[in-house]
């Protein structure tokens, strides 16, 4: 059903003229003019107009004591209606009452309940009312269930918005639950479209659990579903290369992700679509930078800026990402005379945008720390970190886990400045904030103790610097396995305090470890 609004036809039971038409009928009559002229307004989009109306049908509705069914039908329209001018505690209140009245004719499992609570329910999502949306959704669920069955073909909205809600709290197993269900529904529409979409969103929920192997399985039916459907040049399969190649690089395989991104280009090209092209071009800029082809990557990156910057006043936005890019893939080839004045500009347009207090501020400024770092501008780098970490303190508090990050920047700095008594405080807040931080932190936290034990060791300080060697190798060796070459770094690391030391036996069994773990890459 195209529209939400329920309407329901009238038939003129009035006979010979003299005689007089029974109340009810009259307002019967009146009420249905209302609904109609309501339901115009209403998809003209005039919705203060169609409020009004609604509110006439009403009033019209409880004075002429017209049934429950009319009284239902105004309560759902007018609640719509109230809804589409972000009125969203009257439709709350309306809804509720809409479904009330609907219980009373057909019971509190009725399936003409379905309607009503899915438009409930929708609108506690919006208003990120998460339980109160789903208990709506389950309970239109269970009704539909138990009078169409659980293999009919209505239950499939049912199902893809409770996994919509669970996907949005973090219940991936709820997710995936609903999902499955979908997939196996869809199949029998012959809706090839909402068979490529259930698998989608199956692949999205597989990867957001890490389950890439699976979920890479679904990402390639939708390829070729795609490709069997819409054909070899259609943007919906560029779309669907598109997602898998992301997948790809969030698992550092930007080798993969390649050829899939650079097919998509060529169709999006042909397409005409300027913004998916634009899009695009800026994954693939960046998949080619991970692989250090930054030729390749400045190539795409200046196309891209070229397509932004002719639509600077409608997204200013998307020209700061462009800029970005762009200078990230200048920078990486030392070309820092160029570099430098676009993350310049892009730290004035994110001033512009938000205000020189800003976390978008912030992140465009930490860009162009980098390059005043890589052009060993250390005190221009140190001032900018100073101003970054001062916005981010007041933005996100002195204890997340980015102002970690952050600090040990700042201590790395200090050391490269030939400041230890500067770098250690800060080596020190780093490791207090990622202690504190939790799972997410340990890979910064194990980096931080690296950090603050060169320091240590550089100082000659052995009996400090040991037990955060220790504690750093211990973790990484948890977080990535015994094999992983970060950890071949650590033994290093750990192996030159021990020779310092005069423990060579030690060292050597280290750096034997390190080796074996370096001749397998």
């Amino acid at each position: 059903m195209k529209s939400r609004l329920l309407y329901l036809s009238l038939v003129t039971l009035c006979a010979a003229a003299p005689l007089l038409c029974d109340p009810a009928f009259a307002g019967a009559k009146e009420w249905g003019d209302f609904i109609a002229d309501g339901e115009k307004f209403y998809r003209a989009k005039n919705f203060a107009d169609a409020e009004t109306i609604f509110r006439s049908a009403l009033k019209e509705c409880e004075s002429s004591g017209l049934d429950e069914g009319k009284l239902g039908i105004t309560l759902n329209n007018l609640a719509l209606t109230l809804e589409s001018q972000n009125k969203d505690e009257e439709a709350e209140a309306v809804y509720k009452r809409a479904l009330s009245v609907k219980e009373k004719s057909v019971g509190a499992d009725g399936y003409a309940l379905v309607p009503s609570l899915n438009n409930l329910a929708k609108l506690y999502f919006k208003e990120k009312k998460y339980d109160d949306a789903r208990a709506a959704y389950e309970r239109a669920l269970a009704i539909a269930e138990k009078e169409k069955g659980k293999e009919d073909n209505v239950l499939i909205p049912l199902l893809n918005s409770l996994g919509r809600i669970a996907k949005t709290v973090g219940d991936t197993a709820g997710a995936t639950k609903y999902l499955e269900r979908v997939a196996h529904l869809v199949p029998k529409t012959g809706n090839s479209d909402a068979e490529t979409v259930a698998l989608n969103n199956q692949a999205v929920v597989l990867r957001n659990e890490k389950k890439y192997a699976e979920a890479e399985t679904l990402y390639k039916k939708v390829i070729a579903l795609r490709e069997k459907e819409k054909g070899s040049e259609s943007p919906d399969l560029a779309a669907a290369l598109n997602n898998l190649a992301g997948m790809y690089r969030e698992q550092e395989k930007p080798e993969l992700a390649q050829p899939l991104l650079e097919r998509a280009l060529k169709i999006l090209e042909k397409s005409n679509n300027e913004e998916a092209t634009a899009v695009c071009l800026a994954n693939l800029a960046t998949c080619m930078r991970e692989q250090g082809d930054f030729a390749a990557g400045e190539t795409l990156a200046r196309r891209l800026l070229a397509i932004r910057e002719k639509h600077e006043a409608d997204q200013p936005r998307a020209l700061l990402e462009a800029q970005t890019n762009l200078a990230l893939a200048l920078d990486a080839q030392d070309k820092y005379d160029e570099a430098k004045p676009l993350l310049q500009k892009a730290a004035t347009l994110a001033e512009k945008l938000e205000g020189d207090q800003s976390l978008l501020f912030a992140t465009a400024m930490n860009n162009l720390k980098e390059v005043h770092l890589h052009m060993e501008d250390y005190q221009g780098a140190e001032d900018i970190l100073k101003r970054v970490i001062k916005i981010r303190k007041a933005k996100l508090g002195d204890t997340n886990v980015e102002i970690g990050k952050d600090m040990n920047d700042l201590a790395l700095i200090y050391r490269q400045q030939g400041k230890p008594s500067d770098a250690e405080p800060s080596f020190k807040e780093a490791v207090a904030i990622d202690e504190k931080g939790g799972g997410a932190s340990m890979p910064e936290l194990a980096n931080s103790l690296n950090n603050l034990a060169r320091l240590y060791r550089d100082e000659g300080k052995y009996a400090e610097a040991e037990p955060l060697y220790k504690r750093s190798l211990e973790l990484r060796e948890q977080l990535y396995g015994k094999a992983d070459p970060k950890v071949a770094a650590s033994l290093r690391n750990y192996a030159a305090l021990l020779r310092d030391m005069g423990r060579g036996d030690e060292a050597g069994a280290m750096d034997k470890r390190a080796r074996e773990i370096e001749d397998k890459e």
